[in-house]
């Protein structure tokens, strides 16, 4: 929820105040709307000049600007408010302690019309009232507003201390239209620390502050820009009119809305990639160390073979001499096995221990080098303000978001050499994806003995699939499983038609007849 006050009861009585000796007298000439959510007023002024009021209702938006021109498209145009037309403006007038306010208007044959302009945020809404007639609503779906009465938009507010005391000081309860900005600017003085006492004269203090503003400021608070009748944050611009202030704050709101926004997205993404991309490494340096620092393997393994005749049957752990180094270390064994096995499994680790430690080190090396990528991609996306150049860039880098009709199929699609590589999104988009979308010919994979998702390299007739394809669908097939981050991943593989699902077994359940396997690396 936005923070600004463009669209605060304090700033509308700036803007209600600086409008009303420019459209006083001027004529409402043409009242039309190119989008649901946008109403533009053209008027003709008493000076011969021509004005035009655009309202922007759509949500995380809600503001007015009055520009002197405005370009009517020729087509997707419709007209509304007929009987506004012609009319003059004898008056605009603020209800009390609301965000709506009242053009009064007198048509040439003396009747008398109300153009009101409701700024509930989401519930914004511009009504036209006549005597005697039902409302003529601007957004027809807000069915209350049919019988919304000028009366009930004036609120009393009670500032008494006593008043305050039965709010537990809560300034949004005390004065309904404070904001959520002005909130935010107690906040940063230390509110919640005050006496009861110190916070009613702060926030009457505030209250007649913005009721007696002369400044208007266009800031970047925290990270979005705001209008604020107070400096906060950081100051973009300041302006002593409300409409020079709001006309400019539409300008910094396009722009955050269609180029910072996105450029947030994209850089809050790349930061979580930086963040995992970094877990990974110091998890993978930790692991290096521990290897690099233990008794190697194959000693244990021998350590065991020399004294096979101290170790009881069945035994999980046993005190042996270490004559490597002269000394007593406790050994861990696997029960199942006799002495004999045990040496022998750890002689085979030993051999693997050197081969894992080589692949450490190349993994190692791949992410701090995706590290140093993540980190330059995330200061190019930071310096880029051309909202197409951005968009480019977020589509040709896949930092954007999928379309809505994407999301809704059961896995993702790489594209590897010309091969479709499909990765299934969950356990039934799985059951899914090898029932309803892969053919009997297409290559399936999976990381073998843990749980993740069920790939398929679609498959071209009567082409094998190239090494290169097979290699990088195995590592997307051990990156999206509980193998992720380990430094090697076994990933089962087998034509489509190999693979079947039983009958009553659980989501992502699948039964194999003939499988071959290769070792990877998991890579996103």
């Amino acid at each position: 929820m936005s923070k600004s006050m463009h669209n605060n009861y304090f700033f509308l009585r700036k803007l209600v105040y600086e409008i009303t000796p420019k459209l006083v007298n001027a004529v409402l000439a043409t009242c039309f709307s190119q989008n649901k959510d946008e109403l533009v007023l053209g008027f003709a002024l008493a000076n011969g000049e021509d004005a035009y009021l655009r309202a922007d209702l759509s949500q995380g938006a809600c503001f007015l600007v009055l520009q002197d021109s405005y370009n009517r498209a020729r087509a997707n145009s419709v007209d509304l408010f007929p009987d506004a037309l012609d009319c003059f403006i004898t008056g605009i007038s603020m209800a009390a302690n609301d965000r709506s306010f009242s053009f009064h208007l007198k048509h040439r044959d003396g009747t008398e019309r109300i153009l009101v302009f409701k700024m509930h945020g989401n519930r914004s809404n511009i009504l036209l009232l006549e005597a005697g007639e039902n409302p003529i609503l601007f957004r027809n779906k807000l069915e209350q507003d049919k019988t919304l009465t000028l009366a009930e938009l004036d609120k009393v507010l009670d500032t008494t201390f006593d008043n305050f005391q039965t709010l537990n000081g809560n300034p949004l309860k005390f004065i309904p239209t404070l904001g959520l900005l002005p909130q935010a600017y107690l906040n940063e003085q230390g509110y919640e620390e005050k006496s009861i006492t110190d916070k009613y004269e702060e926030v009457i203090s505030l209250y007649n502050q913005l009721l007696t503003a002369s400044q208007f400021y266009v800031c970047r608070f925290p990270d979005e820009p705001v209008l604020s009748l107070f400096p906060i944050g950081e100051v973009l611009a300041t302006h002593t009119s409300a409409l020079t202030a709001t006309s400019d704050y539409s300008h910094w709101f396009g722009k955050f809305f269609f180029n910072e926004k996105e450029k947030l997205v994209a850089l809050r993404t790349i930061e979580r990639w930086i963040k995992l991309t970094s877990q990974y490494i110091e998890k993978t340096e930790t692991r290096i160390q521990e290897l690099e620092e233990a008794t190697p393997q194959e000693q244990i393994a021998d350590i065991i073979m020399a004294n096979m005749h101290a170790i009881p049957k069945g035994s999980s752990e046993v005190m042996l001499f270490d004559f490597y180094r002269n000394t007593d270390i406790k050994v861990k064994l696997n029960p199942k096995y006799s002495a004999q096995e045990n040496a022998t499994n750890l002689y085979r680790k030993g051999k693997n221990r050197a081969k894992e430690v080589d692949q450490l080190f190349e993994n190692l090396s791949y992410r701090n080098e995706k590290l140093n990528t993540l980190k330059a991609q995330w200061e190019l996306v930071n310096n880029i303000e051309n909202v197409k150049e951005l968009r480019k860039y977020l589509k040709e880098n896949e930092l954007i978001a999928k379309p809505a009709d994407e999301e809704l199929l059961p896995y993702r699609e790489f594209l590897v050499n010309g091969y479709r590589i499909w990765v299934g999104r969950n356990a039934d988009a799985n059951d899914t994806l090898i029932q309803k979308f892969a053919a009997k010919n297409d290559i399936w994979l999976h990381a073998r003995a843990v749980p993740g998702s069920h790939v398929i390299i679609k498959t071209q007739p009567n082409v094998p699939v190239p090494k290169p394809v097979l290699e990088r669908a195995a590592e997307l097939a051990a990156w999206f499983s509980k193998a992720k981050n380990d430094s090697l991943c076994p990933v089962i593989y087998t034509p489509k038609k190999f693979v079947r699902k039983v009958k009553g077994s659980k989501a992502g359940q699948v039964m194999v007849d003939k499988e071959d396997v290769i070792m990877v690396v998991p890579k996103p």
